[in-house]
């Protein structure tokens, strides 16, 4: 179209969607942490070098990803225990995957309406904005990152072959693949659009594609003794239980991406609609297969087959934890449960974009930038609104006061190695500040601070804890209390090839801590916590 050829607007399909995306986040630049958050600040900033990373286990879930935490340790070993760089980080991730979706479209042949659109739709979806506005849904964002980066880069390899083009893909599949264990559903498309390229020298680019992810596999198989997940589950993983894991991954898959109340009704509603795209998807894949010979009708091949497989593929990899986490309730009602979608965002939007284009070329491009812009509207007001309440929530003067000095208090009183600091009387409100309160205090210590051969707990149970493993600290690790699960105790578990250790204390009252070795009572005082007492070991552990 004529307004295309001006300079300034030909940049526009990839620069709008990052600007909205920005301006959804800009409030959490001012937000502080949460949750887990803290509990991967911590890894990183005590960890070693960060290469363990990739040859030892180095999350509390089970996980092999290297890419991400790489991403976390260098923005904190830049800025320290600072939240405003990591949301920065975590909003142009965001900003450059809603980009990169532009660009796929533009290089598959989508108008630059079209590329516009879903770009802007992406940038702007409360789930793909829930998905970015949590610190630790940052594996997601690099995953997509990933996957993007390779769709783009195999196109180009069909486009014109070349050494280059095969190490490009080599490293962006390393990047998938190792940001999060859910980008291993683009290894098919990938595979499957260099066989329809029917370039020849076809082996080296596959190989260059499917080897990072083999490797990935094998090490996460040779850190964990198997899959690892069987261990997040607490029990060996069943058949029926992934199979219930993909059914409630696709049961809330239109609520997610279309937004449907959680209603029977409305479910099958919209399950009929994606049900329709998806059909109307295979259509266009049939006819332009036959045609795929010109790069045109290459393009209108691609198109469709990777939306669908993006759209449905996710919800295999995460069957295990879907089976967790989406069958009661209204899980989606957590905006932190909306970053099982995001990749499936991906495969949405490449599903609209042939029929938008169609649309566009029949004449009706105004009227989906209109309905568009009234979407985006309505949706960039939600986005603005939920990053504003999560800043006040997670950087509210008490709450800060009161992380502040859980830190305060852990440098002050760890005056012996291996001490217990018990931190009593705790605010009501901060349920995350309780449950992750010995990592509250830990993400902020200097790494070579005496505090981490300590434990800090307080009166709410702690989802776990994190020590240095050293002789100090093994009397207390010995004698603490520790959680069950299924009659079983929780083991200590080691990561960071042994250099710390994760630990999952039990509940424990203020008349336990005289039990325990080198204890430290103190009792929060509205801005500050007082020592009340301090029991030291027995003769024999000193």
């Amino acid at each position: 179209m004529t307004a295309w050829r001006l300079p300034w607007l030909r940049w526009l399909p990839l620069l709008l969607p990052a600007l909205l995306a920005f301006a959804a986040l800009l409030p959490l630049l001012q937000a502080g942490y949460v949750a887990d958050d803290w509990a991967i600040l911590a890894l990183v900033r005590h960890g070693a070098s960060p290469f363990e990373y990739y040859f030892a286990d180095h999350t509390a879930t089970y996980s092999y990803r290297p890419n991400g935490m790489l991403v976390w340790y260098l923005v904190a070993a830049a800025f320290g225990d600072a939240a405003l760089p990591q949301y920065f980080v975590q909003i142009a991730l965001h900003a450059l995957n809603a980009a990169l979706l532009a660009l796929l479209l533009l290089r598959l042949d989508c108008t630059r309406w079209t590329a516009l659109l879903i770009g802007s739709v992406f940038a702007l979806h409360p789930a793909a904005v829930a998905t970015a506005a949590w610190l630790a849904d940052r594996f997601d964002l690099l995953a997509v990152n990933g996957c993007l980066l390779l769709l783009l880069a195999v196109h180009v390899w069909i486009r014109r072959g070349s050494a280059s083009t095969v190490c490009a893909i080599a490293l962006a599949a390393a990047w998938a693949i190792g940001a999060k264990e859910t980008a291993i559903v683009v290894l098919p498309v990938a595979l499957a659009w260099l066989l329809l390229g029917r370039r020849p020298h076809r082996l080296m680019p596959m190989l260059a594609a499917t080897l990072p992810f083999l490797a990935a596999l094998g090490l996460r198989w040779w850190i964990f003794g198997g899959s690892g997940l069987d261990k997040v589950a607490g029990d060996p993983l069943r058949p029926l239980q992934l199979v219930c894991g993909i059914g409630y991954w696709l049961w809330r898959l239109p609520e997610a991406l279309l937004r449907m109340p959680p209603l029977a009704m409305t479910t099958l509603l919209g399950g009929s609609v994606l049900l329709i795209l998806i059909l109307c998807n295979a259509r266009q894949f049939r006819r332009a297969l036959q045609h795929r010979h010109a790069a045109h009708g290459l393009n209108a091949c691609l198109l469709p087959m990777a939306g669908v497989a993006l759209l449905l593929l996710p919800a295999l990899p995460q069957a295990p934890i879907s089976a967790l986490v989406l069958g009661g309730g209204d899980p989606l009602a957590f905006a932190v449960n909306h970053r099982f979608y995001y990749l499936a965002l991906i495969g949405l939007g490449l599903c609209l974009a042939p029929i938008l284009n169609r649309l566009a070329e029949i004449g009706w491009h105004r009227s989906l930038v209109v309905a568009t812009a009234v979407l985006a509207i309505a949706w960039l007001v939600g986005d603005w609104r939920h990053a504003t309440q999560l800043r006040h929530s997670s950087a509210s003067p008490g709450r800060m006061q009161l992380v502040g000095a859980i830190a305060d208090a852990a440098r002050a009183h760890a005056t012996k190695p291996g001490c217990l600091i018990y931190l009593d009387s705790l605010p009501s409100g901060n349920s995350d500040v309780h449950a992750f309160i010995d990592l509250v205090a830990k993400s902020q210590l200097d790494p070579e601070s005496e505090a981490m051969s300590c434990i800090v707990l307080g009166n709410a149970p702690a989802t776990f804890a994190l020590v240095a493993d050293t002789a100090e600290s093994a009397p207390l690790v010995a004698r603490i209390p520790l959680r069950q699960l299924d009659g079983a105790r929780l083991a200590p578990r080691p990561v960071m090839n042994g250099r710390l250790r994760l630990i999952f204390p039990d509940a424990i009252s203020p008349g336990q801590v005289d039990a325990l070795p080198n204890a430290i009572l103190l009792r929060w005082n509205g801005h500050a916590f007082d020592l009340i007492g301090a029991h030291p070991a027995p003769a024999g552990e000193r």
